[in-house]
């Protein structure tokens, strides 16, 4: 790649950190869509690595930085930040990254600033060990090792046992699962599976649909079905029907494309609230309920959401989440069944919803389907095994095992009157 093209992609990966240590809203995919394809890999490693990594390359900084992090201008942080994770992590040479930052530089006063604090940083290179915290606050210690924020690491802690494990699973990079078909497998180059008709889906998204028990005789609703992965599965098992709703129309508008592209029907697709959704109760024979949650399953491929949640955004999430299930349940009919799904790792978003629901509504009843993995490729099929729990009210993939995406779903039976 030359130079120039280098530049480019570089320049793009500091724009992201800029409008996030500027508190700015920011856009990864839109860059993505922007760039040469040559040079998205590249871009999404850097931008993905740094933040993945960025409360120990700040520690970096703050030993080779004689002015406070906090008090430097946005780009000028964004670019040492990113330039310390190529030293450390990708090992690019070192005169390279600074020739590199420096050109980068608006100016000769920020060159200046730039230059010598990276001639520190490589001059006084140190084991990156040396930059984490070892002594008796365990929660400190895990943060800066897994540069995760310290909230975080408390809510994991205060129920799981093994939040530890849960956190470097959730701190490696994401391991991408692709299906064809009723089929799941191991995504080789995601581009050329997708071009030979894959659709790319989480495990855990598709074993809850797997085992919502969709029969041919059953109507089935989706709510929260954008973009789709999942919708194009139920689709697959042949419901008598099958309606997809989401209160985003966007979203919405680019699963037509997808539902020609994996060359299945038009699918039926209606915007709306699942507060007050367009359908009347006892409607449908199965339900799937993707909730809104905090995504805390999906920092392998999103590490930047470690740094976009709040311990507050999370107690608004729960309200919401009750709220969802509480109503969309009284849209099955007697004997049907509702998978509540989440991509979280935090319990209180999960178990703890189920359990609240179930102390609320004598109807409902947790339901306990053998979970096989017969439609699973045998190449990962441990991967898989090793990963799935049974829970008190549900299933949860755990990424302590092999860094899967985090994923809880239950499935809830309301009973006959």
């Amino acid at each position: 790649m030359s130079a120039a093209s280098a530049k480019v992609y570089l320049r793009e990966t500091a724009g992201i950190l800029t409008a996030f240590f500027s508190a700015q809203p920011f856009s990864i995919k839109a860059v993505l869509g922007k760039l040469p394809p040559e040079q998205r890999g590249n871009f999404r490693e850097m931008v993905s690595g740094a933040f993945r990594q960025l409360l120990l390359l700040e520690s970096i900084l703050k030993a080779s930085c004689d002015r406070p992090l906090r008090e430097l201008e946005p780009f000028v942080k964004a670019l040492l930040v990113l330039s310390v994770y190529r030293i450390y992590f990708l090992q690019d040479p070192d005169y390279t990254v600074v020739d590199e930052a420096n050109g980068l530089c608006a100016h000769d006063g920020q060159k200046s600033f730039v230059n010598g604090v990276l001639r520190n940083v490589t001059r006084y290179r140190k084991p990156l060990e040396h930059f984490i915290y070892h002594g008796k606050d365990t929660d400190r210690h895990l943060s800066e090792r897994f540069s995760v924020p310290r909230w975080i690491v408390e809510e994991l802690r205060v129920s799981r046992g093994d939040y530890a494990s849960i956190l470097e699973g959730l701190n490696q990079p994401q391991k991408t699962f692709v299906r064809n078909g009723r089929y799941l497998r191991r995504a080789a180059t995601v581009q050329d599976d997708l071009r030979q008709g894959a659709a790319v889906i989480s495990p855990g998204g598709f074993l809850s649909v797997l085992h919502l028990g969709v029969g041919s005789g059953h109507d089935v609703l989706d709510m929260g079905c954008a973009p789709g992965a999942k919708f194009f599965l139920l689709q697959e098992l042949d419901p008598r029907s099958l309606t997809g709703c989401d209160i985003s129309v966007k979203r919405l508008g680019t699963m037509y494309a997808e539902a020609e592209r994996l060359g299945l029907p038009r699918p039926h697709l209606i915007c709306g609230d699942g507060m007050s959704p367009p359908f009347a109760d006892e409607s449908f024979d199965r339900l799937y309920l993707d909730v809104p949650c905090t995504a805390s399953g999906t920092f392998t491929k999103h590490p930047e959401g470690k740094f976009l949640r709040t311990p507050q955004g999370l107690e608004e999430l729960l309200v919401t989440q009750r709220a969802l299930l509480a109503r969309t349940f009284h849209l099955l009919r007697p004997g049907g069944v509702l998978c509540y799904a989440t991509c979280s790792v935090f319990d209180r978003e999960n178990d703890g919803v189920v359990a609240w629901f179930c102390a609320q509504e004598s109807r409902a009843r947790v339901l306990r389907p053998s979970v096989g993995l017969e439609d699973v490729d045998a190449s990962c099929r441990h991967l898989l095994a090793d990963s799935l729990e049974i829970t008190p009210h549900g299933f949860f993939l755990n990424p302590a095992a092999h860094g899967l995406d985090g994923f809880y779903f239950s499935f809830i039976e309301r009973q006959q009157p």
